[in-house]
């Protein structure tokens, strides 16, 4: 909630799916009248690891000041096969996770 005048409020979520997960973001920013020359941006980031796998992202804005500058992103890239089989490589991340 921006409730103040000249504040800002950044809101980035990420996350990875894969065997058909779903993902669903709800974001809510709020913009009262004493919010002024306030900033806000919500950024949503997804990356899917097949096809079966979805996000969804629902943004609410309630803005009740006019002189803001809010904003709302969302984006879903896609790793092919190849690019997982060479992440999941042992000299890389493994089934194990990363090595030191």
């Amino acid at each position: 909630m921006l409730n103040a005048p000249d504040t800002s409020a950044t809101v980035e979520t990420k996350g990875i799916s894969k065997s058909g997960g779903i993902q669903t973001f709800r974001s809510s920013i709020v913009a009262t009248p004493k919010a002024e020359g306030s900033k806000a941006t919500v950024s949503c980031q997804s990356l899917m690891l097949d096809d079966q796998s979805r996000s969804d992202t629902i943004p609410a804005m309630d803005i009740r000041a006019k002189n803001v500058d809010i904003g709302h992103e969302a984006t879903i890239g896609r790793i092919g096969d190849d690019k997982v089989f060479y992440l999941m490589s042992p000299r890389h991340l493994g089934r194990r996770g990363p090595v030191p």
